[in-house]
C-alpha cells in the first residue's frame, strides 16, 4: 500500500489556495484552504509562525469530543504529500505578505 501512495504523490495537485490572515494569536497567523485534484476541498488549516526555525508549520483541524478527546478530521498521511501541501501553502502566504 505504501508503494501505491508514493506513486500517487506526483499526481497530487493543489489549487485554489485561499489564505485568511489573522491578528496573531500566539503562533497562529492565518488559516488556509485549498482544493486537491480539483475535487476535494480542505479548509481550516492553521498556519503558524515558528520563531525558532524562522519557518512555518501547518496544523490540521480536529474535533473535540465530550470526553475531551481530540480526533483529527483530516491530515496528510504521506510525507511527500505533506511536503507538497506545506510548500504550496507557505509559498502562497509569502506571496500574500510580500504585496
Amino acid at each position: 500500500m505504501a508503494k501505491i501512495r508514493e506513486k500517487l504523490a506526483p499526481l497530487f495537485e493543489i489549487s485554489e489556495i485561499g489564505i485568511v490572515p489573522l491578528k496573531p494569536q500566539g503562533t497562529l497567523i492565518a488559516f488556509a484552504s485549498f482544493i486537491i485534484n480539483g475535487w476535494f476541498y480542505c479548509g481550516g488549516i492553521g498556519i503558524h509562525c515558528d520563531a525558532a526555525s524562522r519557518g512555518y508549520r501547518l496544523t490540521y483541524p480536529t474535533k473535540m469530543l465530550k470526553n475531551n478527546q481530540s480526533v483529527p478530521l483530516f491530515h496528510p498521511i504521506n510525507k511527500s504529500v505533506a511536503n507538497q501541501i506545506h510548500a504550496a501553502v507557505t509559498a502562497e502566504w509569502e506571496r500574500l505578505i510580500s504585496n
